[in-house]
């Protein structure tokens, strides 16, 4: 599971049209880069899905090897460095399992889904 920061995702109000925000913009951009992330797997895993909420924005990946997956996901975050920048953590656990183990950042010591 990737998961961002809402640092990286805050309605800011700028010259946007009455009722739009920049939270839609980059709500619609972390969206384009779930999209760049399931290219960059090919069939190699699955997307299940992403969710935003509680200062988080999660990417669900189906896999059996979640470190080399990982390793896909990061190249293609590093196209985006603000990614890395705003937060980025990842982890994994077995399907209906508890505990994660943790994959980015490397000094990183607890991670939980909100």
């Amino acid at each position: 599971m990737l998961q961002l920061e809402r640092s990286l995702h805050e309605t800011l109000p700028i010259g946007l049209e009455e009722g739009q925000s920049v939270y839609v913009d980059i709500q619609d951009r972390l969206i384009s880069f779930e999209g760049s992330i399931e290219e960059q797997l090919g069939d190699s895993a699955e997307l299940d899905g992403h969710d935003f909420g509680s200062g988080e924005f999660n990417i669900f990946v189906l896999t059996d090897v979640p470190a080399a997956i990982f390793e896909k996901v990061h190249e293609a975050a590093k196209k985006q460095p603000r990614l890395l920048q705003s937060g980025m953590r990842a982890a994994y656990r077995d399907l209906g399992g508890e505990d994660f183990t943790i994959l980015w950042p490397p000094n990183l010591k607890k991670f939980s889904i909100a």
